[in-house]
């Protein structure tokens, strides 16, 4: 072996069960690339391989990109298939739009589509346009929220108490005293018969001036209402946090009791002769149509507070047989705490 040859390692190739086989691109680039192996075409190194004859070859540079060459066509030729089992895929391109778009967080207080509220409420409220003037009321109960995407429907049951004043115009007659009155005489002889003895019976009796007079008094009463309300709302605002909307909707309101809260008239010892309501009662039953602005923030996953500026307008009067046509008004302010569920 030549000297420049020294620093390779001559390794015998055993061809076994090589007999009739085509030739490969290996032994091809073997005749191509191996000048020392002796083997000069074709022909020489099939038979070398029928006959198992082939000589040893050099292990040098030539014959490893050889190697690698027959193992690229070895593959492109035999296309050997992985099984489903051993196959590595590779994660689907996310695009563009989905990388660079943030992950949206769950709303913490509407995880669904829907959700159901039950809280109280406290609700101040200011009347304007009544006989008395201005009058104040004070609203308070429970109410439930029934909430679908961006609407709602409230309703609920609440008390509804206020104040009224009752004047009086009363005609009477002045007390003047008292006199007795001489109801009958009873007279007997006496023992000789002969003097009559006179018995006064006397009854005690009050008079009055005939002069006729008129006075003025009045009685405050408190009133207190059933209120039950159908409130349909619209949120255009809502996040994880904080929600904003519109609502409105009818409020009916039934009396169910009456008490006089300030000290009864007393006529004393005068005559009473007519009483005139200047001011008449309350009635029993009316309608409201109520709008405002709705606030909302959650506290919690399952705690809420609710802020409400609202507006309400009156169908009818709240006086029985009133003779005044205009109809009141009102604004209020609505305070919820409320439980999600």
């Amino acid at each position: 072996m030549n000297q420049s040859n020294s620093n390779e390692t001559t390794i015998p190739l055993i061809a076994s069960n090589t007999k009739n086989l085509p030739l490969t691109s290996f032994h091809k680039s073997l005749l191509n690339n191996n000048p020392a192996g002796g083997l000069q075409n074709q022909e020489e190194t099939k038979d070398a391989l029928q006959n198992n004859t082939l000589p040893p070859f050099s292990t040098s540079t030539s014959i490893v990109s050889s190697e690698v060459q027959f193992a690229k066509d070895s593959s492109e030729k035999t296309n050997l298939s992985v099984p489903p089992s051993q196959e590595v895929k590779e994660p689907p391109l996310k695009e563009a739009s989905e990388v660079a778009q943030p992950k949206k967080h769950a709303s913490s207080r509407n995880p669904r589509n829907w959700s159901i509220d039950i809280g109280g409420y406290y609700s101040p409220e200011w009347m304007f346009g009544t006989l008395e003037g201005e009058k104040y009321a004070n609203n308070f109960g429970l109410d439930g929220t029934f909430h679908f995407g961006n609407y709602s429907i409230r309703t609920g049951a609440g008390l509804s108490i206020t104040k009224g004043t009752n004047e009086m115009s009363i005609n009477y007659k002045n007390f003047k005293g008292f006199y007795n009155h001489l109801d009958s005489v009873e007279v007997v002889w006496d023992a000789t018969h002969t003097h009559l003895i006179p018995t006064y019976y006397f009854t005690k009796t009050s008079t009055w001036d005939s002069l006729l007079r008129t006075k003025s008094a009045r009685l405050i009463k408190r009133y207190t209402y059933l209120q039950i309300p159908l409130i349909l709302g619209y949120d255009f605002l809502k996040n994880e946090h904080v929600s904003l909307g519109l609502r409105c909707g009818p409020i009916v309101s039934f009396l169910l009791k009456t008490e006089i809260t300030s000290n009864n008239y007393d006529p004393g010892l005068d005559k009473i002769i007519q009483i005139n309501y200047i001011t008449p009662d309350r009635i029993q039953t009316y309608w409201q149509f109520m709008g405002g602005i709705n606030v909302g923030y959650s506290v919690s996953r399952k705690f809420g507070i609710e802020i409400e500026p609202d507006l309400r307008y009156y169908f009818n009067s709240v006086y029985e047989k009133s003779g005044d046509t205009k109809k009141p008004w009102s604004a209020g302010l609505r305070a919820a705490l409320l439980f999600e569920f």
